[in-house]
């Protein structure tokens, strides 16, 4: 871990912030993810004490399921499950208002798409670029919600 990672954690915490997690989420046991969850889920995992999560889209499962994430080191991915919630203590699907497998589909659609065409996706952090996949817009509420904390309110 960074150590600007550690200090961001730091500063979150010492407003009160313990955990952000997801809005909407619906806990799973990190055992059970592959078998809860269904191509074009939004899902995220936390790892040990971290504040923040870890997004993304999955897109297939059973025994060889998959997951695509961003992350700034390599961009977009498709990576096994077992990559993606290596390290991690708590796996969240995060739900939507309104969803349907047409949604689910097109966030899965999404997804592969960004992983063969590469767009420029640095600006997305992991749950920017999995609510991208959901809802065609990029939206983060875990740098929201600090912000709004620390603002008393008046951010959002």
């Amino acid at each position: 871990m960074s150590e600007a990672w550690r200090l961001l954690q730091s500063a979150v915490r010492s407003i009160g912030i313990e955990n952000l997690t997801p809005n909407r989420a619906e806990e799973v046991g990190i055992c059970d993810l592959s078998w809860a969850a269904v191509p074009g889920d939004h899902i995220a995992v936390r790892s040990g004490p971290d504040v923040a999560w870890h997004h993304g889209i999955f897109v297939s499962g059973g025994l060889g399921s998959k997951v695509i994430d961003n992350r700034p080191e390599d961009g977009v991915k498709l990576r096994s499950l077992a990559h993606f919630t290596k390290h991690s203590m708590q796996a969240v699907i995060v739900r939507y208002d309104g969803d349907t497998d047409t949604h689910k589909a097109f966030s899965e659609f999404a997804a592969r798409v960004a992983v063969k065409s590469q767009p420029d996706l640095r600006k997305f952090d992991c749950e920017g670029f999995s609510m991208w996949c959901r809802n065609g817009r990029y939206e983060t509420f875990e740098i929201v919600t600090p912000w709004h904390r620390m603002s008393g309110g008046k951010y959002r």
